[in-house]
């Protein structure tokens, strides 16, 4: 198949209908719910619930390539640091999918750190996150 020079450049921004990835956003940039969370994470910073807090800012390898096999990797959401200088990953999520929840879990197995999943409560039950540890 070949591409024209401007399906190659919609394929560039990823906004070419039908073909790869389409509608997501770039790495770096968070979604309306992770923006919400960040506000979170700022006021209870403010009042020293935490340290600081990073976006993105950490790739953990869960399994390394070998040949035929893709290895699996994982960037948590939110990277947030405790009082007592623990660090605790946060993943950010619309609703709950088998991918993301096993990669929590082997991510929980691997690493010496306290995994959350957060996600949106629904408006009409008062807004705001839920948390759940692994």
């Amino acid at each position: 198949m070949t591409l024209t020079p401007e399906e190659k450049a919609a394929r560039k921004r990823n906004t070419l209908r039908g073909k790869g990835r389409t509608g997501r956003k770039p790495p770096g940039t968070p979604n309306k719910s992770e923006q919400e969370y960040m506000a979170l994470l700022d006021a209870h910073k403010l009042i020293g619930e935490i340290l600081d807090w990073w976006f993105e800012r950490y790739t953990l390898t869960l399994s390394h390539s070998r040949p035929g096999v893709k290895g699996q990797r994982y960037t948590p959401d939110f990277a947030v640091q405790l009082p007592d200088g623990e660090i605790e990953f946060h993943e950010i999520k619309g609703f709950r999918d088998e991918k993301n929840m096993n990669k929590l879990k082997m991510a929980g197995e691997l690493f010496p750190h306290t995994f959350r999943l957060v996600t949106r409560r629904l408006k009409r039950d008062g807004g705001g996150f839920d948390v759940v540890k692994y």
